[in-house]
């Protein structure tokens, strides 16, 4: 029990001897200094990260920029491309349409007269097209409306061009070829009025009835100049 404890106090007076003391102490020294070494490197350091941020920054920047701008100059360029493709392409086109014109414009006018007269053939399309036209002219024809326009307009059109219409017949009357077809005329009609037995007694009875009436007025007449005769000599005496 003695030798124990003899044991145990030799083993605390080494351990708290002032060498085994110092040398913990001694890593914390050394563990500060370092730490106070690393600060000041960083401290030395960061102004040198600093500019080199800035400097990877405004590369990456510009990296940025220029790749836009060589997108922007791609897509220039493919339009333009683009452009002048379809400019080319028109181009050729007026120039095949020129050159080409009249052959094109006769079988243009080729396919428009064929596409006519299909649809003028078809029964279906010409009935369709009979019955618009009844039904149309139905409407026009019972419209009183639409009639008051058509008299009104008709006649204010007659009356603002009545002078030409009197000079447009004076002067196709004149014309020769109408003058001498008028005269036909006239010969025609006098030469069937001569030929008809019933205008002749027609003209046999009116010329008896003015005799008559010629006759009655001559003796009308007398008898009226002998009542005036009368009537001046009764005054006289």
């Amino acid at each position: 029990m003695l030798y124990i404890c003899s044991q145990f106090f030799l083993t605390l007076r080494h351990e708290a001897s002032p060498q085994r003391l110092q040398r913990p102490i001694g890593v914390l020294l050394r563990a500060s200094s370092s730490d106070s070494k690393k600060t000041e490197q960083q401290t030395t350091a960061s102004p040198q990260h600093h500019f080199r941020d800035l400097y990877e920054g405004s590369a990456r920047q510009m990296h940025t920029q220029m790749e836009r701008l060589a997108k922007m100059t791609r897509n220039v360029q493919l339009s333009y491309r683009v452009m002048m493709a379809g400019g080319g392409a028109v181009a050729v086109g007026i120039g095949y349409v020129v050159i080409n014109w009249t052959i094109l414009r006769s079988h243009v006018s080729q396919e428009s007269a064929e596409v006519v007269s299909q649809t003028m053939r078809d029964a279906q399309v010409q009935f369709t097209a009979r019955e618009f036209s009844k039904e149309l002219l139905n409407q026009l024809l019972h419209d009183e409306e639409i009639a008051t326009t058509v008299a009104s307009w008709t006649l204010r059109l007659l009356a603002s061009i009545q002078e030409e219409i009197g000079a447009l017949f004076v002067r196709i009357l004149q014309q020769d070829q109408v003058v001498d077809e008028v005269n036909r005329l006239a010969d025609k009609l006098v030469a069937y009025l001569c030929a008809s037995q019933q205008i002749q007694d027609w003209m046999c009875f009116h010329i008896r009835v003015s005799s008559s009436q010629s006759s009655d007025s001559r003796r009308g007449a007398q008898h009226v100049k002998l009542q005036l005769s009368a009537r001046e000599a009764w005054i006289r005496g």
